[in-house]
């Protein structure tokens, strides 16, 4: 098989994959169209052996649902354990169908399934 055809099937690969990983994220935040406050309960960070810059910090969350509290995990990018702590609220949208799938909105203004 020529080079550049192998080229071209590469590339074609890794285009549609990264369509895929874009497309699936926006289908997540569309699901998303329920706004809620969220208590948190823990707070761990997980730290990358190899770089900082991949840190995140995972938050335990006790989200107000429509009137009943469901117990969730959100993550926020870098060392957050300064910031946040237990007993801090979030604002968060999440899925009314599901609503452990919880994304943290750190602009209480922000507009949930867009």
């Amino acid at each position: 098989m020529k080079t550049w055809v192998k080229l071209v099937l590469v590339l074609g690969g890794l285009a549609a994959l990264l369509a895929y990983v874009f497309i699936s994220g926006e289908q997540e935040d569309a699901r998303r169209t329920a706004k809620g406050t969220a208590v948190v309960t823990a707070v761990k960070l997980n730290e990358d052996l190899e770089s900082r810059s991949l840190d995140e910090t995972e938050f335990a969350l006790r989200v107000d649902a429509g009137g009943s509290a469901v117990e969730t995990t959100a993550t926020l990018p870098g060392d957050r354990t300064g910031e946040f702590g237990v007993g801090d609220n979030f604002t968060v949208c999440y899925d009314p169908a599901d609503p452990k799938d919880a994304d943290i909105e750190l602009d209480a203004a922000a507009t949930c399934g867009s």
